[in-house]
């Protein structure tokens, strides 16, 4: 039950890359470079996860089985609600994580409950900061000079510049 939990997480930290892709390109397409950056640092930090989770899986003798991940679903219409977007998955996310940890509570898995614990006090972190940008969004409104400060701030937080430069 823990082994099909576990793989389960390691889809949904790959479509949660996925997912903070999509937004990255949509942010980028935008001219928002600094939040394009923010998300693309996401992305990253997803997939890097995921491997953390195969990692731990295979040091326990557990069959990592892969999963086919779905395309994000999510139309992307402006700023405000791509980051509500953003915490609404984040929050899906903690749901499955402490999951997670109930599973390996009830099955008195010590491991899994030391490993998941990151997971858990990471979740914490990720949700107040999503929260926290929602409600910065919903005061800034449409206020093409804050957005651009908070923009900034973003890309300032991310260290760079997103720059996606495709061939035709």
């Amino acid at each position: 039950m823990i082994e099909k939990a576990l793989n389960n997480q390691i889809a949904a930290e790959m479509y949660s890359s996925n997912l903070y892709l999509a937004m990255s390109m949509f942010f980028s397409s935008k001219d928002y470079d600094g939040m394009a950056a923010y998300m693309m640092e996401k992305s990253e930090e997803e997939r890097g996860h995921a491997l953390e989770f195969a990692a731990y899986m295979i040091k326990r003798m557990m069959n990592v089985e892969l999963q086919a991940i779905d395309a994000p679903q999510i139309v992307f219409n402006d700023v405000l609600s791509t980051f509500v977007a953003a915490l609404a998955h984040e929050q899906k996310v903690t749901a499955m994580i402490n999951n997670i940890a109930h599973l390996a509570m009830e099955g008195g898995d010590n491991a899994t409950m030391s490993f998941i614990k990151k997971f858990i006090d990471e979740q914490v972190e990720e949700e107040d900061e999503a929260f926290s940008y929602v409600q910065k969004l919903v005061k800034i409104q449409n206020d093409n000079g804050a957005l651009c400060f908070f923009d900034h701030e973003l890309g300032e937080k991310s260290g760079g510049k997103v720059n996606v430069e495709l061939e035709i």
